[in-house]
């Protein structure tokens, strides 16, 4: 009843549609505040969602140049197992003799139990997931999804291995 009140009184409030520029410039408004609420790494996660549709495989992924991989004939040993976990990397991208092909990924967790020495090939699982490297961010998120994989390779507009893109990087 207080609120008929005074929605008659004062009259019916007007909501306001905002667009994607005006919400930035809202948050950069509010973040220049000192006694603002909304802190940086809010503001970065907000900025990233407004523009998540916009953005392509090639703004986030890992490029071809620094991406860790394996060779399929590798020999895994105790040496080569330890320096695999010393790499920091769970998933690996396997190569052909021509470094431009991937042929499969080296899960590390699939090496626990398995009788070394053993060769990459061997143990590898040879289902690859390619993107183009043009894919928006949200379509790669609902092939994450949908395949419940964590990494993808992304090829250039040759077919080329341009890098990898894991679930983590666009998140």
């Amino acid at each position: 009843p207080i609120a008929m009140f005074i929605d008659k009184v004062l009259g019916r409030e007007v909501y306001r549609t905002y667009s994607k520029k005006e919400i930035l410039e809202i948050l950069d408004d509010e973040a220049s505040i000192d006694s603002g609420d909304v802190d940086t790494d809010e503001k970065r996660i907000v900025k990233g969602s407004l523009s998540f549709s916009h953005k392509k495989v090639d703004d986030v992924l890992t490029p071809s140049t620094i991406v860790e991989t394996v060779h399929q004939d590798d020999v895994i040993d105790q040496e080569y197992l330890n320096r695999l976990k010393v790499s920091g990397y769970s998933r690996l991208p396997v190569e052909t003799d021509d470094h431009n092909q991937i042929i499969g990924v080296l899960y590390l967790k699939e090496l626990l139990g398995v009788t070394l020495p053993t060769t990459v090939r061997d143990v590898m699982d040879s289902t690859v997931h390619f993107v183009n490297s043009e894919d928006t961010l949200d379509g790669v998120l609902d092939a994450f999804i949908k395949t419940k994989m964590h990494l993808f390779v992304a090829l250039d507009e040759f077919g080329a291995f341009q890098g990898v893109i894991t679930l983590e990087d666009i998140l």
